[in-house]
């Protein structure tokens, strides 16, 4: 039998199933003079609790319990700094 375990990258717990867990990447778009780049290798996998804390998809709760949002440089600079290099 093959269980696969689910880890977050910015928290590190685990759960069994896929259903709540998400990956964010960043992608990078070049258009130079006679060709053009794209990259997508930077991504991070989290949980549902993560993605709340990022910013990303935040449920509807009071807003003296909601964390505050973090700036578009700060989420970037998050995502990049716990990527995994191959």
């Amino acid at each position: 039998m093959i269980t696969t375990i689910y880890k977050c990258d910015r928290c590190e717990k685990t759960q069994e199933n896929g259903n709540q867990f998400w990956t964010i990447s960043i992608t990078v778009l070049h258009y130079g003079s006679n060709q053009s780049f794209t990259s997508s290798d930077k991504f991070i996998q989290v949980c549902r609790e993560c993605l709340e804390i990022l910013g990303i998809h935040r449920q509807e709760r009071p807003l003296d319990e909601r964390p505050p949002a973090p700036s578009i440089e700060d989420l970037i600079k998050e995502i990049i700094s716990r990527c995994k290099e191959d």
